[in-house]
């Protein structure tokens, strides 16, 4: 199957270059009998130096074709060299190390097994980097990812990952083995999770979680983001308190000089020795409505925002600071999140009921057995239905 996938695509690419070279044949082609009718030579039409202007205009026309047949070759064998190294590692039933996300900055991973290509071929070129998807199962909660190989640093990573594990003398009882173990020690009937509640809106982001259902230890139903395995809670996440920006002016106000305060939907206010910079994204979507509103470029140096990578960034006198709040909190519904010792600066000035406190994080929650045995089965049915697609496919090739 790996072999017969190869030769498919080699045989692609060298029918596809075959009908580039062509088609770059034929518009040089039409170029040259053009050459006549060209401005330049027909205002030597009749004098001496006619026949030789249209030479050596046929001259450059053919070395010019030269030089876009070499190019378009050298382009095939770059592209070519990247599709061919993914074709060649992975393969059907290959065991790979899958890197996952380390909360404490860690190095981890998780065993995988890859699937197999998604090529479309009806596609006009289904070999682009972005047409092509590499299809991953794998032992832990995401159970299945297909990722595009136009994601670079992620495939590369994998390879990275992967490339150690001997697999001479590969045969698939040894592997399904390994797989049955890895999934029994993911899918206990119990087990430790994070998740997080209050705001989820607020939460999301901040975190990267999964939104479920869940039941608590007494019967009730609520609604949480569930965290990855390896997610610990940070200290710092505890005793934040999240409130309109309008409220927090004083905080704000009374910054430090290197010191800064975030909104929940993207600004960045720093604190400067006679100014304060305003960051944003540069991404219009996200930031557009920041750095094009007329009334904080009103507010502005030079009224407008620089880029800087992908930032856009300006910068505004002290004396606006009220000003520019009063448009964040009427026009954009911004808020900021507190720290305690910054909540005490406006709590007395400030409305129990105007407060938003984010509740400290659970050391634990424990998903009720309901979800987790439901959880674990769907995780065995998974196991099983790798178990028989690899067989199926080893069958087949």
């Amino acid at each position: 199957m790996q072999t017969q996938s190869i030769n498919d695509y080699y045989a692609f690419v060298k029918q596809r270059l075959t009908e580039d070279l062509a088609d770059d044949a034929k518009h040089y082609q039409e170029l040259i009998a053009n050459i006549p009718n060209e401005k330049k030579i027909q205002k030597l039409a009749g004098s001496p130096t006619y026949e030789f202007a249209i030479r050596e205009r046929e001259k450059e026309l053919r070395q010019a074709q030269i030089n876009a047949q070499v190019q378009l070759e050298k382009a095939t064998t770059n592209r070519k060299q990247y599709i061919d190294g993914l074709l060649k590692f992975f393969y059907v039933g290959r065991k790979i190390n899958y890197p996952i996300i380390s909360y404490d900055a860690g190095h981890e991973t998780v065993l995988a097994v890859f699937l197999g290509f998604m090529i479309d071929k009806r596609k006009k070129n289904p070999y682009t980097p972005s047409a092509i998807k590499l299809r991953f199962a794998i032992a832990n909660s995401n159970k299945y990812i297909a990722i595009p190989a136009s994601y670079t640093k992620d495939v590369m990573a994998i390879k990275g990952e992967s490339v150690s594990i001997n697999d001479s003398g590969y045969s698939l009882q040894p592997l399904l083995n390994e797989w049955e173990v890895a999934i029994k020690a993911g899918t206990v009937d119990r087990k430790v999770r994070h998740i997080i509640t209050g705001n989820l809106l607020q939460a999301f982001s901040d975190y990267k979680g999964k939104l479920v259902s869940y039941t608590t230890i007494d019967g009730a139903t609520k609604k949480g983001i569930l965290m990855p395995d390896n997610w610990m809670p940070k200290e710092e996440t505890n005793g934040k308190v999240n409130v309109p920006i309008s409220k927090a002016l004083k905080v704000i106000a009374s910054l430090t000089i290197g010191n800064a305060i975030y909104t929940n939907n993207g600004v960045s206010i720093i604190r400067q020795n006679n100014n304060y910079k305003i960051i944003v994204t540069a991404s219009r979507q996200k930031g557009g409505a920041f750095y094009l509103d007329t009334d904080i470029l009103k507010l502005v140096e030079n009224n407008r925002f620089e880029k800087s990578a992908d930032k856009m960034v300006a910068l505004m006198q002290l004396n606006q600071i009220n000003t520019l709040v009063e448009i964040l909190q009427n026009k954009h519904g911004s808020n900021v999140m507190l720290s305690a010792s910054q909540f005490d600066i406006i709590k007395k000035d400030l409305p129990q009921h105007n407060v938003r406190e984010r509740k400290p994080l659970p050391k634990a929650e424990i998903i009720h057995e309901e979800l987790t045995n439901d959880f674990t089965n769907e995780l065995e049915l998974e196991a099983m239905a790798l178990e028989l697609e690899l067989e199926l496919l080893e069958f087949g090739s």
